[in-house]
């Protein structure tokens, strides 16, 4: 009911949230008329208008050719010779030779007219224009009718639809319609963040429960395509349309084609972890400027600021490493292999971002769940801390 490729998103979050009252018939009521709203907006108008003028009478006003439904309705009722010539001995009447071309001298279009305009051998008789007008209104209701009855194609249940159910459905369209290349994604995105802004709810818990779903259908729409996975994922973290710990908490717990062992899910946590030490280096850089020029509001900012970005940081890597403890202890009576991949991830993670996290390393077995009790995983980040 609404555009993808060209988006209003003003439209799209107005259907958004008709779904979620249980009328989605109100996205399209509101405002501009339905025939403004359908993607087909022209195709009315164009055929209403092919009766264009074509010429000009010496004794009236211009002329038209019929209109395309007044010979749709002739040549869709049947093709047989019967029922044409049950219509020509109805309609048989006199027209204005204002209204149609072609008319005789009395306003009667003949036979032959009739046959060369509508093509039909065995039609003979007189057709009127109040006939075509009736016809004309009536096609242009059923036509309206049907369009309107497409809206209410995805009430199905007869109950409001869930924000998750939603927010899936939309992110679904968005990646069908983006899936072409990066490029196309990108600017789906660019037309579409406004509706997740919007959308996206207040509280952090259901914020992240927001986040994940979108996360969750991309997961599974590129579950064959770890390069389209990765870049997608980018991108949506770039308009902060997901949050970095919902992808990390779902990329470290899917189990699939892009589980937590894949080389994309290996290289969407770098990114994250790299984009939020940026953040934290840029900050600091902005502090060290503030302190040479004296700019003692600025100086204040940008201490406030970088205590909220090492707070951030802190815990994005708790997130990871409290993911990977948990994949090492689940993987336990099943796959000896990734346990010991789990181990070698902590270790390799923790020697790269050292200097970034040394004091998370220092305080892992409090401030990370199953650290403690488990001797394999504490002596790694024992041997971190002597670094």
């Amino acid at each position: 009911g609404f555009r993808i490729k060209e988006p209003d998103y003003q439209q799209v979050l107005q259907y958004c949230r008709g779904l979620l009252k249980n009328d989605p018939q109100n996205a399209f009521c509101q405002g501009d008329t339905i025939d403004e709203k359908l993607e087909v907006e022209g195709v009315i108008e164009d055929e209403m208008q092919e009766g264009v003028e074509l010429n000009k009478c010496d004794h009236g006003p211009p002329l038209k050719r019929p209109r395309v439904h007044e010979r749709e309705l002739l040549t869709d009722v049947d093709k047989s010779p019967t029922c044409i010539e049950g219509i020509s001995e109805n309609i048989t009447a006199r027209i204005d030779a204002s209204e149609l071309d072609g008319a005789g001298v009395d306003g009667t279009i003949t036979k032959a007219q009739v046959k060369q305009e509508y093509g039909h051998e065995s039609f003979s008789g007189h057709l009127t224009a109040e006939t075509c007008r009736t016809q004309d209104a009536r096609s242009r209701e059923d036509f309206r009718l049907n369009q309107s009855d497409h809206s209410n194609v995805a009430d199905v249940s007869g109950e409001p639809w869930t924000l998750g159910t939603v927010v899936e459905v939309l992110t679904c369209a968005l990646l069908q319609n983006g899936a072409k290349t990066p490029t196309h994604m990108s600017k789906i995105l660019d037309g579409h963040q406004q509706v997740f802004a919007h959308l996206c709810p207040k509280s952090d818990e259901e914020k992240y429960a927001f986040s994940t779903a979108i996360v969750r259908c991309v997961f599974a729409f590129w579950i064959m395509s770890s390069q389209r996975l990765e870049i997608t994922i980018d991108c949506m973290l770039h308009r902060e349309i997901v949050t970095p710990r919902a992808v990390v908490e779902y990329a470290l717990a899917e189990r699939g084609p892009q589980g937590c062992d894949s080389m994309a899910v290996r290289n969407v946590i770098n990114n994250i972890a790299k984009k939020s030490l940026e953040r934290s280096q840029s900050v600091r850089a902005e502090l060290a400027i503030a302190k040479k020029l004296g700019k003692t509001e600025e100086l204040e900012e940008c201490r406030r600021q970088l205590d909220t970005a090492i707070h951030e940081t802190a815990d994005l890597f708790t997130v990871i490493f409290t993911g990977l403890v948990r994949n090492h202890q689940d993987f336990e009576d099943t796959d000896t292999l990734l346990r010991h991949i789990m181990l070698q991830r902590i270790l390799t993670i923790g020697r790269k971002y050292h200097m970034f996290i040394k004091p998370l390393i220092d305080t892992a077995e409090s401030r990370i769940p199953g650290v403690a009790h488990n001797p394999d995983i504490a002596a790694i980040f024992h041997s971190l801390s002597t670094m």
